[in-house]
């Protein structure tokens, strides 16, 4: 599953992206874990909101016993209610998640590294997910079956949507039950680095 996500732009740079208008002054880590804040658009009266939410739902959302231990993710089956995890999937807003790349453990056991994951041609991507409204705010990123290059160190990835697909999410138009690949396998980059997993000290050779 995704534990860290990576967005260096700045305020305006996403806010002009996603055509978002920032609720405020916002602040979030240029390299963010689950429990800490990320960027989301919502659609509130029609109109995009940029804010800043955690990054994982609260425990409430949760069947007992289940996603307790990576509640910044879901899988496209937690949008059926029959065979869900959360306990009422059907009132999580839906949202988008701003990226820059996200990145999974690479290497032996001991000796992990950071490999960050990514599409070349979008700066800044939408990661689809889903957000608990206040006064338990909190959001989770949809994932989905690895393409081949992904792959190499995970067997799911995040759901990254292109932006004519955009405002279909947010509004609840696309079908929950029928999510698949938005990009072709060749719009995807892989970078295997020298940074170790847990702080991103590059290791020297």
């Amino acid at each position: 599953m995704t534990k860290l996500i990576r967005c260096r732009a700045s305020l305006s740079e996403v806010a002009t992206t996603f055509d978002a208008e920032p609720v405020s002054r916002l602040e979030w880590r240029s390299e963010i874990w689950p429990g800490e804040e990320v960027l989301v658009v919502t659609l509130e009266q029609g109109h995009r909101r940029l804010d800043a939410m955690r990054w994982n739902l609260p425990a409430g959302a949760f069947r007992a016993g289940d996603g307790l231990g990576h509640r910044g993710t879901v899988y496209s089956r937690d949008l059926a209610s029959m065979s869900s995890t959360l306990v009422a999937p059907q009132l999580l807003l839906r949202c988008l998640i701003v990226i820059e790349a996200f990145a999974y453990p690479d290497g032996r056991a001991g000796a992990r590294t950071r490999a960050w994951g990514g599409l070349w041609d979008e700066p800044l991507a939408a990661w689809a997910g889903l957000c608990a409204p206040e006064p338990e705010s909190g959001c989770a990123g949809l994932l989905v079956p690895s393409n081949p290059l992904i792959g190499e160190v995970s067997p799911h990835m995040p759901f990254l949507l292109p932006a004519r697909e955009w405002q279909a999410w947010l509004e609840g138009a696309s079908p929950a039950w029928d999510l698949g690949p938005a990009f072709t396998d060749s719009a995807w980059y892989l970078e295997r680095t020298g940074e170790t997993w847990s702080t991103g000290a590059v290791i020297d050779d």
